[in-house]
């Protein structure tokens, strides 16, 4: 059995539904984007709060290093999505890839850091919010590609 889509060329009002559909999708992933600097500023409060010592600083400096770049997904994104500049989609598509692997290393070398010398349940408590961030790279991954086709197809359509 074979499946295919039309290839006529899409009238303005599909095109036009396209591109809205587009830019909220975006700006929905902008936003989740920009949520998440919040859960990482309270992670990087929990750590400080309740851990000392140069690997804990070290994590702590992971995690701050983390913020400033989300901050600029988050505005690359939206940027694409309101077409001020083109390449500013494809950049952020690569960003979240990056973003997604930076954050399972920083997951999995935190919860092994406060599963091995963590004393107190909150320390098993902070262990386990590392753990599940090591395990958030398939929030990040697993809509990239789809946004990535998406693109493509919108650049395909507009040239016809």
């Amino acid at each position: 059995m074979y499946v295919s889509t039309s290839v006529r060329p899409l009238s303005r009002d599909e095109l036009h539904y396209r591109r809205i559909v587009l830019r909220d999708a975006i700006i929905c992933i902008g936003w989740i984007k920009l949520i998440s600097i919040f859960c990482y500023t309270g992670l990087y409060l929990l750590v400080r709060i309740y851990s000392e010592g140069k690997c804990s600083t070290a994590i702590q400096y992971m995690i701050l290093a983390i913020i400033p770049v989300q901050v600029l997904s988050a505005l690359l994104l939206f940027l694409g999505a309101i077409e001020v500049k083109p390449f500013a989609l494809k950049a952020a598509l690569w960003l979240s890839l990056l973003l997604a692997m930076y954050t399972t290393v920083l997951g999995i070398i935190g919860a092994i850091y406060f599963i091995r010398y963590g004393d107190q349940f909150m320390h098993f408590l902070i262990a386990a919010i590392f753990a599940i961030l090591s395990f958030s790279v398939c929030c990040q991954v697993l809509p990239t590609p789809f946004l990535h086709v998406v693109v493509q197809r919108r650049r395909r359509h507009d040239r016809i």
